[in-house]
């Protein structure tokens, strides 16, 4: 595994067909930024980091050898799914619970925050794309079974979420509702915002085929359900991802 200041990365980043990354796969804060004023429960929840993932991607890697890039810090330090610019980048509430450490910030102590904790993945995110080449990116991301400010159960287990690429994104829906008992979300309970890191593009201006896919938290809580999730992903893969030109 190589570590930055902003990452992981599981396996060699060279040329691959397939890049996974998981953008809230960590909750760490840095030691400077202290607490950001809530309390460390805060952390391990799902407004910290998406619960369960890490492990869900860590055995996908082993199971598919694609080079993977995972997030560090805590999307409360600053969120890499988000364009620098908005304010959900280094968000002051969550899920209603008020961010002191967020709010107010000057503009020299946001354009820090962004350049010592949030480019870096960025960039790293870059390279990859670079030096792998991939054809395709899945993220995996997970949500929880209910926001504490709806009070609704969400009754997907899990969810593609998608932008301009919809080919891949049906197959993906497809090869999920597939499974039996499966309840998919179309672009639920979340959508792709204008400007998220997953829809780069290659050297030539073309954007790279990305989807995102969303687990319910309470389904991946234990090694053995993580496991069972990074053997459903591997299918989908297999069945989506790799052509008969990728493999």
């Amino acid at each position: 595994m190589i570590t930055g200041t902003s990452h992981h990365i599981l396996g060699s980043p060279t040329v691959s067909p397939i890049l996974i990354t998981a953008e809230h796969s960590g909750n760490e804060v840095p030691p400077e930024l202290g607490s950001l004023g809530i309390d460390e429960s805060e952390f391990n929840r799902h407004i910290g980091y998406d619960l369960g993932i890490q492990s869900v991607v860590h055995h996908l890697h082993r199971m598919s050898g694609y080079p993977t890039l995972l997030g560090r810090y805590s999307r409360l330090v600053a969120d890499m799914n988000r364009p620098e610019d908005s304010p959900e980048c280094i968000i002051e509430t969550s899920d209603g619970t008020h961010i002191p450490g967020n709010t107010g910030l000057t503009s020299s102590a946001r354009q820090e925050r962004i350049e010592r904790y949030y480019r870096p993945f960025r960039r790293a995110f870059a390279e990859l794309i670079t030096q792998a080449s991939p054809k395709r990116i899945l993220s995996v991301h997970s949500f929880t079974p209910m926001l504490r400010t709806e009070g609704l159960r969400r009754p997907w287990h899990c969810a593609i979420l998608y932008g301009p690429e919809t080919e891949l994104a049906s197959c993906c829906i497809g090869y999920l509702r597939g499974i039996s008992g499966m309840i998919v979300g179309d672009n639920q309970p979340y959508k792709l915002g204008k400007g998220t890191l997953m829809i780069p593009r290659h050297a030539n201006g073309s954007a790279i085929p990305a989807v995102v896919v969303e687990i319910r938290q309470d389904l991946i809580e234990s090694d053995a359900d993580q496991k069972k999730w990074a053997e459903i992903l591997h299918g989908l893969l297999k069945t989506c991802f790799v052509d008969s030109g990728n493999r």
